[in-house]
């Protein structure tokens, strides 16, 4: 049967993510993860993981199995964990755009992946 959707067959750039930073503001991250060959940094709220969430998603954006773009910087963004509230999202937010400003306007993305019972 003939599909209604024109779908070409995905053509994935291994340069995908070069000279780009990708704010992961989540759980956190675990920098040390093989999947991100030193190109994880941790940034606000510090090193570890909350519950794995954070590096999960930084594996999707940018880890180098399959990740999207495979050679992205990741900052890891602490913001989402047992007693976060909506002000710590705030100075996280205010610590993201402070970075950006500091290491020269870098092309950038945020990834928030929040929520909870706040």
């Amino acid at each position: 049967s003939e599909s209604v959707f024109d779908l070409q067959p995905f053509r994935h750039d291994p340069s995908w993510g070069t000279g780009v930073n990708a704010y992961i503001m989540d759980t956190g991250m675990r920098c040390s993860h093989s999947e991100y060959r030193e190109r994880c940094t941790a940034g606000f709220g510090g090193e570890g993981d909350a519950n794995g969430h954070g590096t999960h998603v930084g594996g999707t954006v940018g880890g180098t199995r399959y990740g999207v773009a495979k050679n992205v910087s990741l900052i890891s963004v602490k913001a989402q964990y047992a007693g976060a509230r909506h002000t710590t999202w705030l100075r996280a937010y205010e610590w993201i755009a402070e970075h950006y400003l500091a290491n020269g306007k870098k092309p950038s993305v945020v990834n928030h992946s929040l929520g909870g019972p706040y």
